[in-house]
C-alpha cells in the first residue's frame, strides 16, 4: 500500500514536470514586443535577445501582454537564449562574415578574425568591425555623460537596438548609431545605474 502511495506520487511529480512549458528557438527569435499598459502596472526595463547581434539587449516593457523574448535581467535572457542561437557566427553589427579563421593570417586584406571560440573565428571586414567597436564603445557630445549598467564584467554603456525601443532613462537623450544606440545624459542627473 505504502509502495503504491510512492508509486503515484512520483508519477504525478513527474507528470508535473512534463507539462512545464518548454522555451523554444522561435521564443527567442521573436522581435521584441513592448506589450500594452494595464493597470497597477507600471513600464519597466526589460531584456529581450536580438538574433542579429546575438546579444541581450533592452527595451521598454508597457506592463501586460507581449510574447516570450522577453526577460527580467540581461542575464536571465543570455541564459534562456544564446544557446538557442548556437549556429550563427556572424560579424559585429551581425554583417555576414566573409569567411573562416583561426588567426589573421586566414583572411583576406581588409579583414579581421573575429574569434568565437578558443580555437576558431570569423572574417570579418575591418571598417565593419571598427564602426561596430564604436558603436559598442560610444562618446557623448556636448558635455553629457554615457549612461551606464552594471554587468557581470563591471560597468558598461546602456545599449540597446533602436532608440524606438524607449530603453533610455528619464531625463536622458537616446543617441541611434549604426548598429546601436546608446543613451546621455546630464553629469548632475545621473550616476550608475544597475540593470
Amino acid at each position: 500500500m505504502l509502495l503504491t502511495a510512492v508509486v503515484l506520487g512520483l508519477l504525478t511529480v513527474s507528470s508535473l514536470a512534463e507539462k512545464k512549458p518548454k522555451l523554444t528557438k522561435t521564443d527567442c527569435f521573436s522581435e521584441p514586443d513592448k506589450g500594452d499598459a494595464c493597470r497597477g502596472k507600471k513600464p519597466v526595463l526589460r531584456y529581450y535577445y536580438d538574433t542579429k547581434l546575438e546579444e541581450c539587449l533592452p527595451f521598454r516593457y508597457e506592463g501586460c501582454g507581449g510574447n516570450k523574448n522577453n526577460y527580467q535581467t540581461p542575464s536571465s535572457c543570455y541564459q534562456a537564449c544564446a544557446k538557442v542561437d548556437t549556429e550563427r557566427h556572424s560579424c559585429g553589427g551581425g554583417e555576414k562574415a566573409t569567411g573562416r579563421c583561426k588567426s589573421i593570417k586566414d583572411c583576406s586584406k581588409g579583414s579581421v578574425c573575429r574569434m568565437k571560440t578558443l580555437r576558431s573565428g570569423v572574417c570579418c571586414e575591418r571598417k565593419r568591425e571598427e564602426e561596430y567597436n564604436k558603436d559598442k564603445n560610444p562618446k557623448c557630445k556636448g558635455g553629457k555623460v554615457l549612461i551606464r549598467t552594471a554587468s557581470q564584467g563591471g560597468w558598461k554603456p546602456l545599449h540597446g537596438r533602436s532608440c524606438s525601443q524607449n530603453f533610455c532613462p528619464e531625463h536622458s537623450e537616446c543617441v541611434q548609431g549604426r548598429y546601436l544606440a546608446h543613451c546621455c545624459g546630464e553629469k548632475h542627473k545621473f550616476r550608475r545605474t544597475r540593470a
